[in-house]
């Protein structure tokens, strides 16, 4: 599932009324370009969440399919944040998969989807992290010695983990999202 229902408020200069994950790269919209990596990792089901100028999003791969892609878009009926799109979204589509490929629409990181369900184990759910030399940008990721999350800093300086927006989270987890 990719995560595309947000306003894009800092790049709003950029782009005017486009969806950020609308942005043209290379001739494509940036969300095409996740769901042709999706592609190439094996995946041919993805669901977009959408929300803000949703039926720019579906007008696109309605028109400009991705070959051998399956592409849903639902779209939320008011703001419900990262975890409501994605609950929301999944309650629609009716499916119940093991666990849900979680990414943002606004960020594509080449992470390995086979490695990333490896280290899915016995666990609820997988978060894949990057270091970089200064969170001040974007908050910072804290997890204990076995590697499990225990918080998530507001934008300190200094080296450190960030969420860098690929998730993998076991479908009964959903249950568990509030309201």
């Amino acid at each position: 599932m990719i995560l595309a229902g947000g306003f894009g408020t800092r790049v709003k200069d950029l782009l005017g009324d486009l969806p950020k994950p609308m942005a043209p790269v290379k001739g494509r919209p940036f969300v095409e370009w996740i769901v042709r990596w999706l592609k190439a990792q094996g995946v041919h089901d993805v669901i977009i969440s959408t929300g803000y100028r949703a039926e720019v999003v579906e007008d696109h791969f309605a028109s400009t399919p991705v070959p051998q892609m399956n592409v849903l878009c639902i779209t939320e009926p008011e703001p419900m944040g990262t975890g409501g799109g994605l609950a929301f979204a999944a309650a629609e589509c009716g499916a119940t998969p093991p666990a849900w490929l979680v990414l943002n629409g606004d960020s594509l990181i080449f992470a390995n989807v086979a490695t990333v369900a490896e280290a899915l184990g016995k666990a609820d759910g997988v978060m894949v992290t990057r270091t970089v030399p200064d969170t001040s940008r974007y908050g910072s990721v804290r997890a204990d010695e076995s590697g499990r999350i225990t918080a998530f800093e507001e934008k300190q300086p200094g080296t450190g983990e960030i969420n860098a927006g690929v998730y993998l989270l076991r479908h009964e987890v959903l249950a568990d999202f509030p309201e």
